[in-house]
């Protein structure tokens, strides 16, 4: 039995996907990046005309010298206030609308406002002009004991220091004293004290049946006593050693 046929229409293919351009001599040649616009500065050098994953400056390389005068008649163009540097002089005109002068009266200062407002603190701020000053900072004071106070642990111990007399402790007895006389206290607590006796599991389950040994032995004990059955009878030869 034949299956009807479906009305349905597949989509086109897609389009062939070409190789990427090639120069005349059969290299790939890679795609020019994008133009960032006049507005934009890298924030790892500080300049324009390319974005910040396309510059070529490592993260530890040293700022960029300033440019020299032939270097700025060349295309360079330099902020000092800002320290920026332009690689076209539309940008740098950018950089320069966005200026602002000194608040402080009198001065004629001016560059972006982030600059500015560091050189207000540093030049017209409250500390302005004072200068590093030195303080007098008294030494730090150590309540603890000294050297010469503290008995010489080798002296206590065997009653001579190698070091004689350019030994930085006393030569005291003061701590084997105060050592002995702890010792001793602690000798008479432990005597006074009665430890207290700790039993284990197997005694506590044969509790009962040492109990009843004990009383079967007094029993026994007691019957000897009573009957005097270890003393020697009339009967009995017994030989008296003198």
């Amino acid at each position: 039995m034949d299956r009807p046929q479906s009305s349905y229409n597949a989509p086109p293919p897609p389009p062939y996907h070409y190789p990427p351009p090639t120069n005349p001599g059969g290299m790939y040649q890679p795609p020019m990046p994008s133009i960032p616009p006049m507005s934009y500065v890298c924030r790892k050098c500080n300049l324009g005309g390319h974005w910040i994953h396309d510059c070529m400056k490592k993260p530890n390389q040293q700022l960029k010298q300033p440019p020299t005068k032939s270097q700025q008649s060349h295309g360079d163009w330099h902020c000092e206030p800002c320290e920026k540097h332009f690689a076209m002089k539309s940008q740098f005109d950018a950089h320069v609308l966005t200026h602002e002068a000194c608040w402080a009266p009198g001065c004629d200062f001016s560059a972006s406002k982030r600059v500015v407002t560091s050189h207000h603190q540093t030049a017209h701020g409250q500390y302005a002009g004072s200068g590093l000053k030195e303080i007098e900072v008294e030494g730090q004071k150590f309540h603890g004991p000294s050297l010469s106070s503290i008995p010489c642990k080798q002296f206590v111990a065997k009653g001579t220091c190698k070091r004689g007399d350019e030994c930085n402790f006393a030569h005291t007895g003061a701590l084997s004293t105060a050592q002995d006389k702890a010792k001793q206290q602690y000798l008479k607590l432990q005597a006074t004290q009665v430890k207290e006796h700790k039993s284990s599991l197997l005694r506590k389950l044969l509790a009962k049946d040492i109990d009843k040994e004990h009383r079967h032995i007094l029993q026994s004990f007691r019957y000897l006593v009573e009957h005097q059955f270890f003393q020697p009878t009339p009967d009995d030869d017994v030989e008296v050693l003198e």
